[in-house]
């Protein structure tokens, strides 16, 4: 049986996610009932809205923590409301745009503005630059993983390693350059 690695709260508050957000159009997207409509007080509760926010922190971890780049405590340090760190903000941003996509789904007769829906393409193109490792958040090992440790290779080596310096080389297979005229 597999563990389970994801967290089973939503990465972002409504707080912070109605700071991103049109409350007006959110409360209109988490309306399911003319006669008794949401109000932005009652947001923070609204199923609708802690739905979205839980599938949007299920997506980007889905994007995330594929390649174990990030594990679900770098995700909820950057989630901590208290970091006021670029990084949680551009967090919250990509979990916010998602959210909305999602609630927008909700409501088929309403159509995103142009620019909700470059919003939202905007955090699509994020999650697929995040899941291969285009783009990061701002945690230092994280950063550091794209530089390359390298060391000069002597002639103790060459003799230690028995004239072969590459040696990964059986896992990259034969190259072009390792065949002899």
């Amino acid at each position: 049986m597999s563990t389970i690695v994801s967290r089973s709260t939503a990465y972002i508050s409504p707080a912070e996610f109605l700071k991103r957000a049109d409350p007006r159009i959110v409360v209109k997207l988490c309306t399911d009932d003319i006669a008794n409509p949401a109000t932005t007080a009652s947001l923070t509760t609204n199923d609708y809205l802690l739905a979205a926010l839980r599938d949007a922190s299920g997506l980007l971890e889905s994007a995330v923590l594929l390649g174990e780049r990030y594990s679900v405590d770098d995700l909820t340090s950057l989630a901590n409301p208290s970091s006021q760190t670029n990084a949680t903000g551009l967090f919250y941003r990509i979990l916010s745009d998602i959210a909305m996509a999602h609630l927008y789904e909700l409501r088929p007769e309403m159509a995103p503005s142009p620019s909700m829906s470059a919003r939202i393409e905007r955090a699509s193109r994020w999650l697929d630059e995040l899941s291969n490792g285009r783009k990061i958040f701002g945690l230092q090992e994280v950063a550091e993983a794209g530089h390359m440790d390298h060391q000069e290779v002597d002639a103790d080596d060459t003799d230690r390693f028995h004239g072969q310096v590459q040696v990964a080389n059986r896992l990259y297979g034969r190259r072009s350059e390792d065949f002899e005229p």
